[in-house]
C-alpha cells in the first residue's frame, strides 16, 4: 500500500478549517481533491466531518482508493469519532485511517496489485468495486480478526488500546460476509427476493452470531440500512438470536434502536428532502428512509414508545418534503419551461427527464404522508404546462409524466381516438 507522510500541518488545517465555513461549492470541491490526494490523511481527514452534509449537498467526484474501498460495505455503520460512545453498533471514523494502514501492510504484494486494480476509478465504478472488493473484504476480514493493534492506534484514534479488539472484531465480522451482501443486495434491487435470499441471509446472521452478540447486532443493524426492502430480516435476526443467550436475544432489539438513532441524527435525510445532491439521489436517500420506517414500524408492533418514535421521524421526513417539493418543481421544470426560447429535440428530452426525476421524489416522499396535497400540486403544474406554448403532443407527455395520461388527455381537450 502506498506510504507517505501529511504534508498538511496543524497551522493549514487550521487555516483550511476557517476557510470551509463559508466556502463556495468549487472551493471545497478543491479542498476535498486534495485531502483526498494525500498518502497519509491523518488529522486532515477529520477537517471534513463538520462539514459532511455540505459535501453531501455538493457531492464532488470521490476517487477510489484503497481506505474508501476497504470500507464501503461499513458505510451505513461509520459515525464521527466524537458520537461514537463504547458498546454501541457505530465504527467511528477516526479508526478508519490506521486500521486500512494497518491491512495495507499486512497483505503486502495483495495489496499493491488492488490498488493497481482501482487506480484512476471512482466511486462511481460500481463493476470495479465489487470486482476488488471480492478480493480485498475476505481477505481484510482474516487481517482484522487476529491483528493486534497497530502501534500508532492511540495517537491516531484518541482511543485506548482495549478498545481496538472490539472495534476491529466487528468490522471484521462484517467484511467477511461483504461480498455476500452485496449478492443479495443486487438480487433484490429488481424488487423481489431470490430463490435462495433466505437461506443466504439466514448464513450471513448465523456467521455472525458465531462472533457472539454484538457481531450478531452490528450485523443486523447493517443488513436493515442495506436491505430496508426484505420484511423477513427482522424475523430471521430474532429466529437466530433466539438459539443464544439472553444478550443474544436483544441483538435485534439493540440494532433496531441503532438504526432508529441513526435515521433521527441523519442529516442526509433533511439535504435530500431539499433536494440536494440532485433529485435521483434526493428520491432515492427518502425512499430508503421511509422503506426502512416501514420495516421497523412493523416489527415495533408491541412497543408503543418507538411506534411514537416512528410516527415522529415519518412526520418529520413528511413536512421536509412537503414544504420543500412545489420550490423543486418550480426550480427545476416550471420556471426553466416558462423562460424556454427556442424548443428542439435535446430540450424536450431534457424536460421529461427532469419531469421523471421529479415524479420519483413526489412518489418517494409521498410514501411519508401528505398524498392529497401531491395530487394538488401536480395538478396545478399540469395546467401550467397546458398553458405554455410548447407544441401539444410535448405539453401532453409533460403532463402525462407528471400525473397521468387522463389527467393530459382532460387539460390539453383531446379525447382518445
Amino acid at each position: 500500500m502506498s506510504g507517505g507522510v501529511s504534508t498538511i500541518g496543524p497551522a493549514e488545517i487550521k487555516a483550511l478549517r476557517r476557510l470551509l465555513v463559508d466556502a463556495r461549492a468549487d472551493q471545497i470541491t478543491r479542498v476535498v481533491a486534495m485531502i483526498d490526494s494525500l498518502p497519509e490523511r491523518g488529522e486532515a481527514d477529520d477537517l471534513l466531518t463538520p462539514f459532511r452534509a455540505r459535501l453531501a449537498e455538493i457531492n464532488p467526484p470521490r476517487p477510489l482508493n484503497f481506505p474508501r474501498l476497504l470500507f464501503i460495505p461499513i458505510d451505513p455503520l461509520i459515525v464521527p469519532g466524537p458520537r461514537w460512545r463504547r458498546g454501541t453498533l457505530g465504527v467511528p471514523r477516526t479508526v478508519l485511517t490506521p486500521l486500512a494502514r494497518h491491512v495495507g501492510r499486512a497483505l503486502a504484494e495483495d495489496a499493491t496489485a488492488i490498488e493497481a486494480m482501482i487506480a484512476g476509478r471512482s466511486v462511481a465504478d460500481r463493476a470495479v468495486i465489487h470486482a476488488a472488493g471480492a478480493k480485498l473484504w475476505p481477505a481484510a476480514a482474516r487481517v482484522l480478526t487476529s491483528a493486534s493493534p497497530p502501534p500508532d492506534w492511540q495517537d491516531a484514534t484518541g482511543l485506548p488500546v482495549s478498545d481496538h479488539a472490539a472495534i476491529a472484531g466487528a468490522i471484521a465480522v462484517l467484511l467477511a460476509q461483504a461480498v455476500p451482501i452485496q449478492r443479495l443486495v443486487d438480487g433484490l434491487s429488481g424488487g423481489e427476493a431470490p430463490d435462495d435470499a433466505e437461506m443466504a441471509l439466514r448464513a450471513i446472521l448465523a456467521s455472525a452470531a458465531e462472533r457472539g452478540s454484538q457481531a450478531l447486532a452490528v450485523m443486523i443493524a447493517l443488513l436493515m440500512n442495506r436491505l430496508p426492502s426484505f420484511s423477513r430480516l427482522p424475523e430471521l435476526a430474532r429466529e437466530i438470536a433466539a438459539a443464544q443467550d439472553k444478550d443474544g436475544r436483544m441483538a435485534a432489539e439493540r440494532a433496531t434502536e441503532h438504526t432508529l438513532e441513526s435515521l433521527a441524527n441523519s442529516p442526509a435525510i433533511a439535504l435530500a428532502a431539499n433536494g440536494t445532491g440532485g433529485l435521483v439521489h434526493a428520491a432515492e436517500t427518502i425512499a430508503h428512509a421511509t422503506t426502512l420506517l416501514t420495516g421497523l414500524a412493523e416489527q415495533s408492533a408491541a412497543r408503543p414508545d418507538r411506534q411514537l418514535l416512528i410516527d415522529e421521524l415519518r412526520r418529520s421526513i413528511d413536512r421536509a418534503c412537503r414544504d420543500s417539493f412545489s420550490l423543486l418543481l418550480e426550480r427545476h421544470l416550471l420556471a426553466p419551461l416558462a423562460s424556454l426560447a427556442t424548443v428542439d429535440d435535446d430540450t424536450i428530452t431534457g424536460l421529461e427527464a427532469v419531469a421523471r426525476d421529479l415524479r420519483a421524489f413526489e412518489q418517494a416522499s409521498r410514501q411519508a404522508g401528505s398524498g392529497e396535497l401531491y395530487d394538488r400540486i401536480l395538478r396545478d403544474a399540469g395546467k401550467r404546462i397546458a398553458a405554455t406554448a410548447l407544441p401539444r403532443i410535448d405539453r401532453m407527455r409533460l403532463v402525462e409524466i407528471l400525473n397521468n395520461s387522463d389527467t393530459a388527455l382532460a387539460l390539453l381537450g383531446a379525447r382518445p381516438s
